[in-house]
């Protein structure tokens, strides 16, 4: 993860994006991972 300086002038624009389809995905994938025995999928 970078650090906020590293960013600088770009975080607003990056601060202002819509991830929360993304999040989501990904969230919902790390729950079904963990439910899903190993060598079942």
């Amino acid at each position: 993860m970078p650090h906020l300086a590293a960013i600088g002038v770009r975080w607003a624009a990056l601060a202002a994006r819509d991830i929360y389809p993304e999040g989501l995905r990904t969230f919902v994938d790390g729950l079904l991972a963990q439910a899903t025995p190993r060598g079942a999928a």
